[in-house]
């Protein structure tokens, strides 16, 4: 009988999952951080960084033209600052919601936590509406592919990266 008890106890408590007051606390945490990063690093988009949106690839253009040529199906509209601005921040809520998925699945709180806190975590907020907002985004999207083993699309991901910035 003793054996039976240390097995369901080894069994419900072994796990590296965290559980109820310590899930909640973790979460709190990741909250409180996300929350700390944002105020530390978060400034509205500039006028500057819409340059960065607007050239393509039917300009002319080979560095930083895969942003302006996703948004040619937008014609005019493309040009207009408050146009950008909320692509950028729709941009930004996704390489967020990422990033924040991913840590949550892989039980990485601590790690999410930690990034948040440091520097990195206020420049995530602080880039908003630069090309390294795709950037942050294509890299969350590839270790998302990539842990899904989803070979194709880490690999398409991936190459984004390269197309998005500096197009090496």
């Amino acid at each position: 009988m003793q054996n039976k008890i240390s097995l369901k106890f080894i069994a419900k408590y072994a796990s590296n999952e965290p559980r109820g007051i310590l899930l909640i606390a973790f979460r709190l945490a990741l909250i409180c951080a996300i929350a700390y990063a944002f105020y530390t690093g978060f400034r509205a988009p500039g006028l500057w960084t819409s340059n960065y949106w607007q050239v393509s690839f039917a300009d002319g253009f080979f560095r930083r033209a895969l942003i302006g040529t996703l948004l040619l199906p937008l014609g005019c509209e493309r040009f207009d600052y408050f146009t950008i601005e909320a692509i950028q921040f729709v941009v930004l809520s996704i390489a967020l919601a990422l990033f924040v998925y991913l840590g949550v699945k892989c039980r990485e709180y601590i790690t999410l936590c930690g990034f948040f806190i440091s520097a990195a975590g206020g420049y995530f907020f602080h880039e908003a509406g630069y090309a390294e907002q795709f950037l942050w985004m294509f890299a969350a999207a590839a270790i998302a592919a990539l842990h899904a083993n989803k070979i194709s699309w880490f690999c398409y991901c991936a190459c984004n990266i390269f197309m998005a910035h500096q197009e090496v």
